[in-house]
This record gives structure tokens, C-alpha cells and sequence, in this order.
């Protein structure tokens, strides 16, 4: 939001004033050093939480394929105990 109003503001300084005046870094200045400061200030929050969501999703992919794998080797161990019962109760799968 911060990083609109100072954009708003260089703009209307723009508009504001004539083309000869627009040429004068005095009144374009504080739009801009207004506006870098809100997008530094947006960056310092954005870049630490990209960091911490790639490090989280990172820890969820490890969770998710350990918990497929256990699933998997689980289903395995079943359906072997249930094929040996079958068969020592003489039964054909």
C-alpha cells in the first residue's frame, strides 16, 4: 500500500507540474525515495518467507514420501500375511 502512495504521488507530481519542472530530480525525489523505501521494506518481509515456505514444503515432501512408503510396505506385509493364511487353510487366492 505504501509502495502505491508514493508511486501516486510521483505521478501526480508529474502531472502537477510542467514539463520543464518535471526534468528537476527536487520534484520527483520523494515519489521515488518513498516508493524505493516501501518496495525495500516489502522485500525485507517477502524474501524471509520465501525461504521458510520452501523450507517447510521441503519437510512436507519428506514427510509425504516417507508416509507413502510405509503405506506401501505396510499393504505389502498384509496382503503376504493374508496370502499365507489363505493357503494354510487350503484356500486358492
Amino acid at each position: 500500500l505504501t509502495e502505491n502512495l508514493g508511486h501516486l504521488r510521483l505521478f501526480h507530481a508529474h502531472f502537477k507540474a510542467s514539463p520543464v519542472l518535471l526534468a528537476l530530480p527536487a520534484v520527483v525525489a520523494p515519489g521515488i525515495s518513498e516508493a524505493l523505501v516501501a518496495t525495500a521494506a516489502g522485500l525485507a518481509a517477502a524474501i524471509p518467507a520465501v525461504v521458510a515456505y520452501n523450507y517447510f514444503i521441503g519437510k512436507i515432501r519428506v514427510i509425504d514420501s516417507e508416509m507413502r512408503n510405509f503405506a506401501s510396505d505396510f499393504l505389502n506385509i498384509i496382503e503376504r500375511q493374508v496370502h499365507i493364511a489363505a493357503q494354510a487353510r487350503g484356500e486358492k487366492k
